[in-house]
């Protein structure tokens, strides 16, 4: 059985406190990831930060690498779901991507911490990087590749291009502006989501348009 069908046992038959501690830890194991880098943090680290007992984390996680992956698997799972939402409105293709790009650095903003772990550790773990976790990435660039084979249907994006090259240029340049702003090599200013918006689809999703007839 796999790790996720162990948690979802275990969410299912755990009642709402349970619930509560586990999202309890997981928002510690955030904290504690961000301050002291995954291989500098031990478990009773992020006991101690949920103000609960060392041994109730192993009744949830079995050890830091679960923990990390769950806090993966939820981040795209949050993804997934918003790209599905996308997906099936009836916005025009553009506007679908333009939403989803919004989605990804607007979530920056609202949980730096937990977009800090996720593209300094993860990346570190190549053992997160596998089974079901890449299941949920490739679901994601096949959804966002629908989108632009829809947009090439709808006339707003050019016919001659790979669309599964196209969708990887867009999330490439999503992650690495997210990817600046964790490192700090980006400065940090108050309109920083709307101006690498501006960009993206003024460059990225400009560049997939049409050129103008004559």
């Amino acid at each position: 059985m796999g790790d996720t069908e162990v948690r979802g046992r275990v969410d299912s038959t755990s009642n709402t406190v349970d619930g509560g501690k586990r999202e309890r830890i997981l928002r510690a194991a955030v904290k504690v990831f961000a301050q002291k880098g995954y291989f500098g943090s031990r478990v009773s680290d992020i006991a101690e930060e949920a103000g609960i007992a060392y041994g109730l984390v192993y009744h949830y996680f079995k050890n830091k690498e679960e923990l990390l992956l769950a806090l993966f698997q939820e981040s795209w799972d949050l993804l997934l779901r918003r790209i599905r939402e996308v997906r099936a409105s009836p916005l025009g293709a553009r506007e679908k991507l333009r939403q989803i790009a919004a989605f990804l650095l607007k979530g920056f903003r609202a949980d730096p911490e937990r977009m800090e772990v996720l593209v300094v550790e993860v990346i570190r773990s190549s053992k997160i990087l596998k089974g079901q976790t890449l299941e949920m990435i490739r679901e994601a660039f096949h959804l966002l590749e629908e989108i632009v084979e829809e947009g090439k249907r709808e006339g707003v994006v050019r016919k001659d291009l790979d669309s599964r090259l196209a969708t990887s240029i867009l999330y490439g340049a999503l992650d690495q502006i997210i990817t600046d702003w964790v490192l700090g090599l980006y400065p940090r200013r108050r309109d920083e989501e709307e101006l690498a918006l501006e960009m993206v689809d003024r460059i990225i999703l400009g560049g997939m348009t049409p050129p103008a007839r004559t």
